[in-house]
């Protein structure tokens, strides 16, 4: 799913209990790492990509897409 990039999310489950959102434009990122992010009004975390594509006239556009963590928590619990 896109997301657009002023939605909000905390970045560890501890923040999102005390409330400490910032918005998806203003994390960190890695090249090709996806991050493990609870985003506001979701109870359960999702991974969050980001996607970068230069257009033909050179401009550049960011896309963020979500998706379930569930992979992830596989992967780390085996």
């Amino acid at each position: 799913m896109a997301l657009k990039n002023n939605r909000t999310v905390a970045i560890s489950e501890q923040e999102k209990k005390q409330e400490h959102f910032i918005r998806i434009d203003e994390l960190e990122w890695s090249e090709k790492s996806p991050q493990l992010v609870w985003l506001k009004g979701v109870e359960f975390p999702i991974l969050l990509h980001r996607q970068i594509f230069t257009n033909k006239d050179d401009s550049i556009r960011i896309l963020y897409l979500a998706r379930s963590a569930l992979y992830y928590k596989y992967m780390v619990d085996s």
